[in-house]
């Protein structure tokens, strides 16, 4: 009698076990899936930041910009200040072409942004990407 309650005991524990890990899985394929979108948008830009400039570039950076603007209002409330914080710097990023200072030895092409405003726009992305990874690790 002991050994049949013993043994019920464990296949409930067992399925309350496995349906709590189903469950686990399934909120961390939601989650990583709520933000592929932004991740990918995030790469891209990434990219294209790091890319030597072309004609096209400032088109593509509009572009960037309104696309993530949508990914921001899709996004789960967890990552969307961070994705509000690229987009500040992407806009800042797409401002500062063809404003960059010439100085003397320093011949800076024109329409190139100034590095400052790069450098803050891979921070910005960096800090969103860990936003999305804390989501994605959220129990």
């Amino acid at each position: 009698m002991v050994e049949l309650v013993i043994g019920v005991l464990v296949v409930v524990v067992g399925a309350v076990l496995t349906a709590w890990a189903n469950y686990r899985l399934q909120r961390r394929k939601e989650r990583r899936e709520d933000t592929q979108r932004a991740l990918d948008l995030l790469n891209e830009i990434q990219h294209t930041v790091d890319e030597p400039p072309t004609a096209t570039t400032p088109e593509h950076l509009a572009q960037l910009s309104r696309r993530l603007r949508q990914t921001e209002d899709d996004a789960p409330e967890d990552v969307q200040p961070s994705l509000a914080r690229v987009g500040g710097r992407l806009d800042s990023y797409r401002s500062s072409w063809g404003s960059a200072p010439r100085s003397g030895s320093l011949a800076v092409q024109e329409g190139t942004p100034p590095l400052r405003a790069a450098e803050d726009l891979r921070k910005a992305i960096s800090t969103a990407r860990d936003a999305i990874r804390l989501y994605r690790c959220r129990r």
